[in-house]
Order: C-alpha cells, then sequence, then structure tokens
C-alpha cells in the first residue's frame, strides 16, 4: 500500500503506538522485504497481523458515525468516503456542483440525472458541460457526413529533423500518434494506462518514477509490469532543484504530459501547468484525480482510489446486492482503466483540436475517478421522474436483465444470450429447443424455459444454433481459457511479428521479460484501422533502465 496513508490511518484511529507496542515496525519497505509486520507496507502483513488490525478497526470505526470518520481521514489526506447508491451519487449536491452529474430536460422523459463528459478541455465552452436530449437523426445523413472527411494540417510548430511530427491521416502501416512525445509521471493504474494506451497507437512514452516512492512494491513494480509496457524509464527527484532542471529539459521535447497528483502538489513541485506551458506554449497537459468534474466542486481536494469511487458511486452497493454488504468489485478495477482511457480521450481530443484548428497553444485536460466510475455504469446511471437506479440485477446471483438477456448453464459450462425485447420469435429457429408456447409470452416463464432447455446440450452446440437464428451468443469463458485459446509464445521480435492473426482477442506469452521468467498478458486488439496500426509493445522495463540514455539525449555528460 501506500506507507504515509496506512501510517496516518492508524494515526487516526488511535492504532499506531498500539501496534508498534504489540510487535509492529515501521521501517523503510524497499530494505525490509521479508518482513510480515512492517507497518507502512501493508501488503505485506502476515494473515495474523491483517486480521488483528481488521478486528480492531471494526471496534473502533463503529463508535462514531461514518461522516466523522471521513472528516477526521480526509482532514489527513487519507482517502475515505461513504457508501453510497448509484441514486444517492446522482442526486447529491457535491456531483451536480462539479459537473460530474447533470440534468437534461428530455422531451420523453421529463428531467433526467445523467453523468456529464467524461473528460474536459479548459477553456471549453461551458454550455458544452449540459448535453442536449437525443435527437432523431437519419443514419444515412450522419454516414455521409464522413464519406469525405477533412484533411487537417500538421501543428505549427516544428520539432527540427529528429522527430517526426504525427499526423492524423496516417500513411499506410503508420501510427496516428507516431510523432507525439509523452511524459508520464501518473502511478497506480489510470494513469500510467492512459500512457500506455497513447504508446500502444504509436506515441513515445517517457515513464518518469521517484527516487523515494511511497508505495511499496506491489503497486510500484508489480503494476508496471501491465501499465509500462514500451516506455522508457527515468528516475528523477522532482524535489530536488537538479531534478526539476532535467525534467524541464524533457517539458521542451515533450507534446503531452500525463499526471495524478492530488490538487496542489504539482503546485508545490513547480510543474503545474501554467509553470511547464511556459516552457512549452504548445503542450497538452493531463490531469487525472479522484473526484474532479468540470467545473470545481467541494470534493476536488479529496484523495482516492479505484475501489474508493466504487464505493462512493453505487458500484459495490449494487455488487453486494439489495439489503446486503457492499461488496468491492476487485481491488484495482475497471474504473482504474476507464478513468485512463477518459485521460487518453482527452489527450486525443486535445492532439486533434490543435491539427483541426492549427491551433499550437496549449491544452489542459482533466478527468478523475469519479468520471471513470460513471462511465463504468452506463446506462444503469441514470434517473427519470418516473424510474431510479436501483432496480436492475444486483448481488452475487444476478444472471442478467431479462430472459433474452442474461447467462445460462449448458451441459457442459455457461453461455451468454442477448437479444432485443421482441425477438422471442426467433427461438422458434433454434434446432433442439422446445419452448412451450405459453413461454414467450412472459418473461419469467420464458426464462425457466431456457434454463431447462440449454442444459441438454453442450455450450459449442447452442452457440451457433443462436447466431443461426439471429441471436447473439457466446461462451462465458474465464481468463484461463481464454489465454489457452489465443495464446502467442516467444520472445519480443517473434511477438510483435505475429501477435495479431486476425483474432477477436490475442493473448502473449514474453519468454525474454525483463523481470527474468515468462510474463503473459492480454494484446492490444481492442482497435484496428484500415490505413494504420496498433502495435505490440515491448516488455516495461526495469525502473531507471533508460536514465542514462536520456540524459545523454539531452546533452547531459558524466555521471
Amino acid at each position: 500500500g501506500h506507507s504515509r496513508n496506512t501510517r496516518d490511518l492508524l494515526k487516526v484511529y488511535g492504532l499506531y503506538d498500539e501496534l508498534i507496542a504489540g510487535g509492529m515496525v515501521d521501517l523503510p519497505v524497499y530494505e525490509n522485504f521479508d518482513r510480515d509486520n512492517n507497518l507502512p507496507e501493508s501488503f505485506g502483513w502476515s494473515r495474523t497481523w491483517n486480521t488483528r488490525v481488521q478486528q480492531r478497526l471494526k471496534q473502533i470505526i463503529a463508535q462514531k458515525p461514518a461522516a466523522y470518520w471521513v472528516e477526521q481521514l480526509t482532514a489527513v489526506g487519507v482517502p475515505a468516503g461513504i457508501h453510497l447508491s448509484a441514486d444517492d451519487w446522482l442526486h447529491t449536491a457535491e456531483t451536480a456542483a462539479a459537473a460530474l452529474t447533470v440534468e437534461v430536460n428530455d422531451p420523453d422523459f421529463g428531467c433526467v440525472k445523467q453523468p456529464g463528459v467524461q473528460a474536459w478541455l479548459a477553456g471549453t465552452d461551458a454550455a458544452l458541460m449540459q448535453p442536449d436530449p437525443v435527437q432523431d437523426v437519419e443514419v444515412a445523413e450522419l454516414l455521409a457526413e464522413w464519406q469525405d472527411p477533412p484533411q487537417y494540417q500538421d501543428a505549427a510548430e516544428d520539432k527540427g529533423p529528429a522527430r517526426k511530427r504525427a499526423r492524423t491521416n496516417s500513411a499506410p502501416g503508420q501510427q496516428i500518434l507516431e510523432g507525439v512525445r509523452v511524459l508520464d509521471l501518473s502511478n497506480v493504474l489510470a494513469g500510467p494506462a492512459s500512457a500506455r494506451t497513447l504508446a500502444e497507437y504509436g506515441a513515445e512514452v517517457i515513464k518518469i518514477d521517484p527516487t523515494d516512492p511511497k508505495f511499496g512494491p506491489k503497486i510500484a513494480c508489480y503494476f508496471p509490469i501491465e501499465v509500462s509496457p514500451g516506455k522508457r524509464s527515468i528516475i528523477l527527484d522532482l524535489k530536488t532543484s537538479a531534478g526539476r532542471h532535467i525534467f524541464y529539459q524533457l517539458v521542451k521535447t515533450a507534446d503531452v504530459v500525463v499526471h495524478n497528483f492530488r490538487p496542489g502538489v504539482a503546485e508545490r513541485l513547480g510543474i503545474d501547468c501554467e509553470q511547464l506551458q511556459a516552457l512549452k506554449p504548445g503542450l497538452i497537459y493531463v490531469h487525472l484525480t479522484a473526484f474532479n468534474g468540470p467545473r470545481p466542486g467541494p470534493w476536488m481536494k479529496r484523495p482516492g482510489f479505484d475501489p474508493l469511487l466504487q464505493a462512493t458511486t453505487g458500484i459495490q452497493m449494487r455488487y453486494g446486492g439489495e439489503g446486503k454488504q457492499p461488496l468491492p468489485h476487485g481491488w484495482a478495477s475497471c474504473v482504474d482503466y476507464m478513468a485512463g482511457y477518459s485521460a487518453t480521450f482527452g489527450a486525443a481530443l486535445a492532439l486533434f483540436q490543435q491539427r483541426r484548428c492549427k491551433d499550437s497553444t496549449g491544452k489542459q485536460v482533466t478527468t478523475s475517478l469519479a468520471q471513470g466510475a460513471q462511465l463504468v455504469q452506463m446506462p444503469l446511471l441514470v434517473a427519470t421522474e418516473a424510474q431510479h437506479p436501483g432496480s436492475e440485477p444486483q448481488g452475487q446471483d444476478a444472471v442478467g436483465e431479462r430472459a433474452l438477456h442474461r447467462i445460462y448453464r449448458a451441459a457442459d459450462g455457461w453461455l451468454f444470450l442477448a437479444g432485443l425485447p421482441g425477438e422471442q420469435v426467433r427461438l422458434r429457429d433454434v434446432p433442439g429447443l422446445r419452448l412451450p408456447t405459453s413461454a414467450c409470452e412472459d418473461d419469467r416463464l420464458l426464462a425457466d424455459a431456457l434454463e431447462e432447455g440449454f442444459s441438454t446440450q453442450p455450450v459449442d452446440a447452442w452457440v451457433p444454433a443462436l447466431q443461426q437464428a439471429g441471436l447473439g451468443a457466446h461462451r462465458v469463458d474465464s481468463l484461463v481459457e481464454i489465454a489457452q485459446r489465443f495464446r502467442h509464445t516467444g520472445n519480443t521480435a517473434e511477438l510483435q511479428a505475429n501477435w495479431d492473426d486476425g483474432r477477436s482477442l490475442s493473448w502473449v506469452c514474453f519468454t525474454d521479460h525483463p523481470v527474468g521468467g515468462s510474463v503473459e498478458m492480454a494484446a492490444p486488439v481492442y482497435a484496428r484501422f484500415q490505413r494504420a496500426r496498433i502495435s505490440l509493445l515491448s516488455p516495461a522495463p526495469k525502473k531507471g533502465h533508460h536514465t542514462r540514455q536520456l540524459l545523454e539525449e539531452l546533452g547531459f555528460r558524466g555521471d
């Protein structure tokens, strides 16, 4: 975990001295990997210590209201929040103030509460925070507008012969962000995932890590295996004038800076948007936070991690089930990734705006875990005058929304069936599926009949039959099964040559990973372009691996 957060949390609850007296120690994390009682590295605690601390926390927290503890923890910079339902979140004054949630006057549904935009470019017309109601548009007219897209000129500023400029319209085989340089100062998952995605589209990414990480090795060293492929790595101490001087030289060569410092930290370090754009006027400055929205809000300075936003936006209540204890939807879940992809989207919008408008001025992009958590829950996170969130399937036993949109158990596994309302008639064309006539008139009866019918044959018999009948269907796979079916194994050069065989998924196993053994991960098959390619990135380097190389490129010499 985060060493400072762990200490401060235990001090707020009056447990720090008690635990030290009881046998815990408070020692530098990276010099004491073998200890299971080192207080600042909670990931390394033994089961005995975890159980002991958990029991004491339960006793202490129960003594005062939740709002009291949130206030105390937030005051010392420890992420904390009260569990809310999705409906609570939508109707909280704090989210409306930040334009995280907005109201739309819909001609059919009246006043609709819904999430706002997923990323925001500073200087954009504030009216765009307020979306228009859905409009009926002819699809043919919409598509016609894209038949002959305009050709956009590169931004005016030139990097010189050593660096190519990125082009909006890529030549065959060229990547769409080729020539864009990104400095990644972020940590954990959301920010690094954003920069990694930019790299997959061709950007050159330089990962900048601190000399004294506050996160323990699981977050600081293990997570980057997933979110730092394709990046060059340098270690800098931005708290020193020498470290900032080197960073400023890098900024002068960069197009984009990405960071997720808590509000106020960048200003204290001297690397806020205003200062960096003074060094590089065309710089795109991307900042991810926990609770920020397009407008300043009461929670904008609150710290947070993925699980906290699961709690405050309604995810954990839905996952636990109505009336039951909220449950985390993973420790680091899709909230981190959705926020990261939102930051990527914002950076791409800013780059596009610069080229489309021949605009060489800098841009500031903001997004947050809150915006990512909202995106995860669409379309469930919508409230109308007639219906509010809460009626959707909830809990660990939920299988789907209705008979034609849920998972079913077949003879040898699970399948997902997806059909539109009213498409029950298509089931008559599925060989081997015998349904009572009355079943198609009642959703519950239909679901019961399908449960019985699908149990008679294996998944591979049902899926093609359902697809042939015009319904969506697919086997419910585990990650282990996906890896077995789509795996490519080899060294980096071999994999970069053959990782994409045209199938919808790809799984790669690097045999030459810098960690010293084989590493497997999903490959980026989520986008294919007619005239541009996406890359399988080289494995994440060891921290600081490119420090000397980058310093020499900047003109520094010596030790």
